[in-house]
């Protein structure tokens, strides 16, 4: 595998509603690429599933994962 020069940190920024069935692949899928000096912002929008529930396990596991819960007014 070919080196990859650290060009500083990126912010990425994963927007959820009710994506539980989707948001642990997507998540794995960022957190699998061979660039590794970033944050992956996930900012569930008051989710009534189970997508809290699995991106704050996912945080837990990954120190480059920061949660972010918006909820109604």
């Amino acid at each position: 595998m070919r080196s990859v020069p650290d060009h500083g940190l990126v912010s990425i920024v994963m927007p959820c509603f009710n994506a539980e069935k989707h948001i642990a692949r997507s998540v794995r899928s960022v957190l699998c690429q061979t660039y590794q000096n970033f944050e992956l912002l996930i900012v569930d929008n008051n989710s009534s599933d189970r997508s809290s529930y699995i991106i704050n396990n996912l945080a837990t596991q990954d120190s480059r994962i920061k949660v972010f819960h918006c909820s109604d007014p």
